[in-house]
């Protein structure tokens, strides 16, 4: 039965990083951070041990720079693409805010209407402004590639810590 048992955690364990791993494209469920919560869970219950610890903090160091890099390639895309440092860091602020109040869609519509007014309002041209919008949905689109990336390397690192560690 205690076999079963381990079986079966690790099944739910592999099933929330699936979710995870599918937040990454899908904006309903923070992805990663899910995939983090689980290998957090995984390792209390089955115990971190010396391997567990340093795996774990390899996972928590894929999780955060998986998002940082996310929010990173959306504002440099838009700057590169014409958006001032004011319009790109006033969008970002909207993503989180919008993501937080409004998910799942919530952080893309504000910030992209975030860059849209604030570049409009900064340079009083329509299609300069379109133009940074479309560059940070861009962006966005690139951060989602990576973030899928990011959730593989965490799900890889986790079954190295299952099948080698435990």
């Amino acid at each position: 039965m205690e076999q079963f048992l381990d079986v079966a955690f690790i099944l739910v364990i592999a099933g929330l990083m699936l979710a995870g791993q599918m937040g990454t494209i899908l904006p309903i469920i923070p992805g990663l951070w899910l995939q983090w919560a689980a290998a957090l869970v995984y390792g209390v219950m089955s115990g971190f041990g010396t391997s567990g610890t340093i795996l774990f903090a390899i996972i928590s160091g894929l999780v955060i720079g998986g998002s940082l890099l996310d929010n990173l390639v959306m504002g440099v895309k838009a700057k590169t693409g014409g958006a001032g440092w004011v319009s790109v860091v006033v969008s970002l602020i909207a993503v989180v805010i919008g993501s937080i109040a409004w998910p799942p869609l919530g952080g893309l519509l504000l910030g992209m209407a975030a860059i849209f007014l604030v570049e409009y309002l900064r340079v009083k041209d329509l299609d300069k402004a379109w133009e940074s919008t479309r560059n940070l949905a861009v962006g966005c689109g690139w951060g989602v590639v990576l973030q899928f990336f990011f959730g593989l390397l965490v799900i890889g690192v986790w079954l190295i810590w299952v099948f080698f560690y435990s």
